[in-house]
């Protein structure tokens, strides 16, 4: 389902930029600079975006898999198996990241702060882990989750733990 209303919120978003440029997804007698631009800006979306955007899905349901299989029997292979899932998953965010535009930059979704705000608030993420509260992703600041928090939790001084 998530993987689905994702998909359809970045073409949705992509199509919209398209529109939004003066592109036409149909052709429209434009002139010839204007019709390549759009068939540009659609393959950029089909075949660039939109499978930077499948694999991150992907990768990061392998990164969630392997996390909780980590936390439920953790050791040092373990540990290296996730970490590499990290950077696995990281790859098509980066990739996909340049573009800036979509569910990346506006809302509802705004996904780019909440899956990638750097640099990392060390005190924040820390604050999160010791409190007494359950933790709760919906209500957590951007510098409390994401990619940098994932990071600090595989890479840091208590990793294995």
């Amino acid at each position: 389902m998530k993987y689905c209303v994702c998909r359809v919120l970045i073409l949705g978003f992509s199509l919209s930029l398209l529109a939004s440029t003066g592109c036409d997804l149909e052709a429209t007698g434009n002139t010839e600079e204007e019709e390549y631009r759009r068939q540009w800006l659609e393959s950029v979306v089909t075949t660039s975006l939109l499978v930077w955007y499948d694999e991150f899905i992907v990768t990061s349901q392998t990164l969630d898999d392997g996390a909780k299989e980590f936390c439920d029997t953790p050791s040092l292979d373990g540990l290296e198996s996730v970490q590499a899932k990290w950077w696995s998953t990281r790859a098509p965010w980066k990739k996909a990241e340049v573009f800036k535009f979509g569910p990346y930059s506006k809302g509802p979704a705004y996904l780019g702060a909440n899956i990638d705000s750097w640099p990392i608030r060390l005190s924040s993420v820390t604050d999160e882990l010791t409190g007494v509260e359950p933790l709760k992703l919906e209500s957590m600041g951007v510098t409390r989750k994401g990619f940098p928090a994932i990071e600090y939790l595989l890479y840091g001084p208590d990793a294995l733990s």
